[in-house]
């Protein structure tokens, strides 16, 4: 039977309309997975940085910040075992070593697979649950002291809501979200703050994003003029990267975060608004 001019006309605008909206999903969704891709970047940078560098510590006692100078270590056992693996980078300002450290993290990352946690650990924990992990964290990875138990919670409330086994579109996995790269350079840079290379392990997850987190306050440092300011940068960077944040969203220091109306800026201002009201 011939369909009347009409109904083939409305037949066709919302075939039209369906493929648009499914255009603007998927845009939206590589936008989120290039945000968090960016994380891998920001660590390699960072531990560039890291390793030639003295740095200032910010100690969290019960909240209250004091500044201490502290010299970070090199990690040579960590770069003697990339002897063996093979790589090749034409990245101008990476060193030998940083390929190597590079080339660790992708290896540990094919064994970062999703675990089923069953009759290990709940896919959700209460929040006095997951505070002992917390406290084991920020005592083996709170590299330069920035996290305090309130802000981590509130980075795992607004991230997972405190479920273990998430997995979010843009592949970013475990209780504080972090990309499995992210993991695997930091299990690679760390190793003996880890139990294991399993991702979703609650405390394996809180240390690695503790140290993600530090890395972030660290590369504001010289930017921001107030604690608000650089708690503000950094939270955005934890979201998107540093690297995101300067380049996908063109946000170079805290008075343009605040202006913007970009979700890096939202989510800053509502996990430090977590941390203000508790």
């Amino acid at each position: 039977m011939m369909l009347s001019k009409s109904i083939r006309e409305i037949i066709a605008v919302t075939l039209v309309l369906l493929l648009f909206a499914s255009i603007a999903s998927i845009a939206g969704n590589e936008e989120v997975v290039a945000s968090r891709a960016l994380q891998y970047i920001d660590v390699v940078m960072m531990s560039t940085t890291r390793r030639y560098s003295g740095f200032a510590s910010v100690a969290d006692g019960t909240d209250a910040v004091t500044i201490s100078k502290v010299h970070y270590t090199d990690y040579a056992e960590v770069q003697a075992n990339a002897t063996s693996i093979d790589v090749q980078t034409n990245a101008t300002s990476a060193t030998s070593t940083d390929a190597q450290i590079a080339a660790i993290a992708k290896a540990t990352v094919q064994y970062v697979q999703p675990t089923s946690r069953t009759g290990q650990q709940p896919t959700t924990l209460t929040k006095q649950e997951a505070d002992v992990f917390v406290k084991q964290a920020l005592v083996q990875c709170n590299t330069y002291g920035y996290a305090t138990a309130t802000l981590v919670h509130s980075i795992i409330d607004q991230e997972s809501d405190y479920r273990t086994n998430v997995v979010s579109v843009a592949n970013a996995k475990g209780i504080m979200q972090l990309m499995p790269e992210t993991f695997g350079e930091y299990l690679a840079l760390y190793p003996d703050k880890f139990k294991n290379n399993d991702i979703f392990d609650v405390y394996n997850n809180i240390c690695a994003g503790i140290l993600y987190l530090n890395d972030c306050y660290k590369a504001w440092e010289s930017t921001a003029t107030s604690m608000e300011d650089l708690a503000l940068l950094a939270l955005a960077s934890y979201n998107v990267g540093v690297t995101g944040l300067k380049t996908q969203y063109k946000i170079n220091d805290a008075n343009e975060l605040k202006k913007s109306k970009e979700f890096p800026s939202k989510y800053a201002k509502q996990v430090l608004d977590r941390v203000i009201s508790k």
